[in-house]
């Protein structure tokens, strides 16, 4: 379980660099649970973490959680994380959207 926490004077946390350290240092991960995602450009840094390898990263990844008030996905995230969806049949998805940034605290 990884955990973000996005601060008005510092910006958004590295979470692009620390996903692409998981998905390189741990191919035998089963489940990964992201919480805080808590701005705009979040699930696209998600996504680009995942992806950077191909569209099967992570080859034993049963469970991926998303959480955070902008866990939902817009636009061309949606359609890029369908795909890997379908691209890892086994996957399951879970997206958990908070009303407010922050709460995963």
């Amino acid at each position: 379980r990884l955990a973000f926490f996005y601060d008005a004077c510092d910006g958004p946390p590295a979470l692009r660099r620390v996903l692409r350290d998981v998905v390189e240092g741990c191919p035998g991960l089963e489940e990964l649970a992201v919480a805080g995602m808590d701005w705009l450009s979040a699930g696209e840094a998600c996504l680009a973490a995942l992806t950077e390898y191909g569209e099967a990263p992570l080859p034993g990844l049963k469970r991926l959680e998303l959480a955070g008030c902008e866990a939902l996905l817009h636009g061309d995230a949606t359609s890029s994380f369908a795909r890997l969806v379908v691209a890892r049949p086994g996957l399951a998805l879970r997206i958990t959207a908070r009303p407010t940034p922050n709460l995963d605290w």
